[in-house]
């Protein structure tokens, strides 16, 4: 029986816009602007600097991106997360856990929906959060512990 480990090739196309670190050159961070999966090779442009501006080509191996783990969310996001599902509000922010969103409605019904619906999926990757536990895996590197 062989073992399904993951590899970050596989996540990366979600995570096209996202900080990556070179692992390979610790400290230098670029902003993920292109693969090829073929290669296996990515393109990362320079903080600050236009597309002229210069960066860097990587192997996909090399790099790591800069993720925030659910339990990052603030309440702003928690609230488009609750109008993306259609929940009336006020919402009520009370326990985040993937694939389970809890928040209190009118009449302090709780409501469950799956974190799957294409729109909030979307919206979670365009705010860089780890849906995919890289973290945890060590493919990625958690941004919520990165000082600024």
């Amino acid at each position: 029986m062989t073992e399904n480990k993951k590899k970050i090739e596989d996540y990366l196309p979600h995570y096209v816009g996202c900080d990556c670190e070179i692992i390979t050159a610790p400290g230098t961070v670029g902003k993920l602007v292109s693969l090829n999966i073929e290669h296996r090779t990515c393109s990362l442009l320079q903080p600050g600097m236009g597309f002229m501006g210069g960066g860097w080509f990587a192997k996909t191996n090399e790099i790591k991106p800069l993720l925030r783990p659910l339990s990052d969310m603030t309440e702003e996001e928690h609230n488009k997360v609750a109008e993306l599902l259609g929940y009336p509000k006020p919402y009520r922010f009370y326990k985040k856990e993937w694939f389970k969103w809890y928040w209190e409605g009118e009449g302090n019904e709780m409501f469950f929906a799956p974190a799957y619906i294409t729109e909030v999926f979307r919206y979670l990757l365009s705010k860089h959060f780890d849906l995919f536990g890289l973290i945890e895996s060590g493919l990625a590197i958690d941004a919520s512990k990165i000082k600024t």
